[in-house]
């Protein structure tokens, strides 16, 4: 491991990383990163950040904006708005060469950065992601609320809904 991970976003680089040989041990998140990542960014679906060591990607979190009902999912205590703007982090991994070496923190922190952007330039109310059962405690740590209703099945993995208000993310970044 170099001395220096950078955190980037894909559509500022002047080249296309590599993502074939990226290995987080998680076989979902590995073929996104090799097979979709990429694409995904350039037709705007998501935007995404990639932790760089040199040439080789040993992390990533994509993002996009997204409408929560409220009306399902209670994020926020009031029925309205019912639709609730959040940025959404859609996957976050790291490699698992590299897991434990703060890069997962990294890119939540500019994953944090671009939801105080996205508040300053339209509005959000926080950001919103759907956690592992093996990442709740992660989130937690970074003061993401669990919302008790917002509990879908995947792959027969049950994620759970977290969400983390921006004035909490305001207050921090005084």
């Amino acid at each position: 491991m170099s001395a220096t991970i950078e955190c980037l976003l894909l559509s500022k680089l002047n080249r296309q990383p590599d993502f074939s040989n990226f290995n987080s041990g998680d076989r979902f998140l590995d073929n996104f990163a090799a097979n979709k990542l990429a694409k995904a960014d350039e037709k705007n679906d998501n935007r995404v950040y990639v932790a760089l060591d040199g040439d080789k990607v040993v992390g990533y979190a994509t993002m996009k904006v997204f409408m929560i009902n409220n009306d399902e999912y209670s994020i926020l205590p009031s029925k309205y708005p019912r639709l609730v703007p959040v940025l959404m982090l859609e996957q976050i991994a790291v490699d698992k060469a590299y897991q434990g070496k703060g890069i997962g923190k990294r890119l939540m922190r500019e994953v944090i950065k671009a939801t105080v952007l996205v508040n300053e330039l339209a509005a959000t109310k926080g950001l919103a992601l759907w956690a592992h059962p093996t990442a709740t405690d992660f989130y937690q740590k970074l003061a993401f609320l669990k919302i008790s209703d917002g509990v879908k099945q995947v792959q027969d993995i049950d994620l759970t809904l977290m969400f983390l208000h921006i004035d909490t993310i305001m207050d921090a970044h005084k």
